[in-house]
Order: structure tokens, then C-alpha cells, then sequence
């Protein structure tokens, strides 16, 4: 019922002014049994610029990224000792700091070695079960809408807080190469592309040299996930007085 209301204009307007907002993203945390039903209505109205704020202001950038986290496959037993080193804000409570960690600044890192040694990783390693990666798609959809203001753009690289400053956003950069082969992951290329829309989002990237990681990948995307990254490519472009080098990168095999 609430689906047919929500494609009324009207009834929108309505809605906008209801706790709607707060509702779904608390229905979806619940994990009930409708929760591909609310997803598809969290998809609807995250793509109208009359429910976006409503959904940033209940911290839904980082409340989706944490739910989407926990269907990811986890990290090999081998490489938790270095993620206990880095911080890892999903595994946090809305943004606070490990308490174990006393330095309370967050070094960003990206794992640039693991993808360029397994740039010829074979494709069918990389493929994974359509029912673990269910939600998946719904979670990078809705945090494209979100993500299409600068408002949202900020709130995905943290910007607001130097401590955790880019962790979302280079984790789910990782993720992006893991599952490079996964159409599940489509819309993590137009996520990515939107958060470098933003200078510090696309100087980030530049700095940790990852452009470089995106080109030797690119023959691995399929059409959504290239035209995507192709808009990524653009957007650095617009930092390329600075960053000249890593942009005409000529060997990156």
C-alpha cells in the first residue's frame, strides 16, 4: 500500500513531514521479515530531494554502510591483526572511536599491493552466491541517492571528523576491487564516483596513488561499472595541475 502512496506527488509532500524517514531505516536495522519491501521504498524516496536531507539528518549514510558491512564476506583470519592496527568504523557504534586505540586519529590505508599483485585474479574466484549478496544491491543504491548532494557526499567521507576522515570510503573502495566480477556490486562504481565529485573526495584517492589501482582494473568492469569509474576518472581530472603524475600514469601493469 505504502509503495502505490508513495508514487502520488502529493502524498510525497505529505509524507515528508511524517517520521516516514526515521521509520524505514529502523526497519531495515530490525531485519524483519519485509525488509526487501522496505528497501525498495528506501530506494523510492532516498532519490527525491524532499526525503534526502530527512535521511542524512538520521545518520542513514553511515547506519546503511554499517548494515552493509555486516553481509560482506569477512576479512581472512590472516589479515585481522593489521585491521585491529588500522580503525575500522563499521565495526564501531555510529562513528565512535576504539577504545583501544590511543592515538584517537585514524591513519587512512588502502591495501594498494593486494590489488596490484592480483590483477589477473581468475574471474570465477571473484564470483559469489547471489544469496549472500542479496541486500547488497538495495544498500549501494540507496547510498548513491544520498550520496548525488554535497551535503551527502561530506557525511559518506566523513569530513566533519579528521579522527575517522575517509575510513567509509576507502574500506568500501576495497570491497569494490574484492568484488569486481559481482554485478551485485554495480552500483559501488557510481558511489565512489559520486563521493569523488567532492575535491577532498577525489584528492584523497589521488594521494593514496589508488587512480592507479582503478586502471589496471578497468578491463575487468562490465558496462555499468566502467561508465561509472569513467565518471571517477573525469572528476580527478579536475585535480590534475596537482596530481599530473599519477594521472598519465603510463606503466600501471
Amino acid at each position: 500500500m505504502l509503495l502505490s502512496l508513495i508514487d502520488n506527488e502529493e502524498m510525497r509532500k505529505i509524507l515528508v513531514e511524517t517520521d516516514i524517514c526515521r521509520i524505514m531505516i529502523r526497519e531495515v536495522e530490525a531485519d524483519n521479515d519485509n525488509r526487501e519491501l522496505v528497501l525498495q521504498i528506501m530506494i523510492n524516496l532516498s532519490g527525491d530531494e524532499l526525503f534526502q536531507k530527512k535521511f542524512i539528518e538520521f545518520n542513514s549514510i553511515y547506519r546503511i554502510c554499517n548494515l552493509l558491512y555486516q553481509k560482506l564476506p569477512k576479512e581472512l583470519e590472516s589479515e585481522k591483526s593489521q585491521l585491529r592496527k588500522e580503525v575500522d568504523l563499521f565495526a564501531f557504534e555510529h562513528g565512535l572511536l576504539d577504545p583501544d586505540n590511543d592515538s584517537g586519529k585514524v591513519k587512512v590505508n588502502f591495501h594498494m599491493e593486494k590489488y596490484l599483485i592480483n590483477a589477473n585474479t581468475n574471474k570465477e574466484g571473484s564470483e559469489t552466491s547471489n544469496q549472500v549478496f542479496k541486500e547488497i544491491p538495495y544498500y549501494l543504491m540507496i547510498l548513491t541517492n544520498l550520496t548525488i548532494s554535497e551535503e551527502g557526499q561530506k557525511k559518506f567521507l566523513n569530513l566533519e571528523d579528521e579522527k575517522i576522515k575517509g575510513v567509509v570510503f576507502m574500506k568500501i573502495m576495497e570491497k569494490f576491487f574484492d568484488n569486481i566480477y559481482s554485478p551485485e556490486f554495480d552500483f559501488c562504481a557510481n558511489l565512489l564516483a559520486n563521493a569523488t565529485a567532492l575535491k577532498e573526495g577525489r584528492i584523497m584517492l589521488l594521494e593514496l596513488q589508488v587512480f592507479k589501482v582503478f586502471l589496471i582494473n578497468l578491463d575487468k568492469m562490465n558496462n555499468h561499472k566502467t561508465i561509472n569509474i569513467l565518471r571517477l576518472f573525469r572528476n580527478c581530472c579536475f585535480e590534475f595541475e596537482k596530481f599530473k603524475d599519477e594521472l598519465l600514469a603510463y606503466n600501471v601493469s
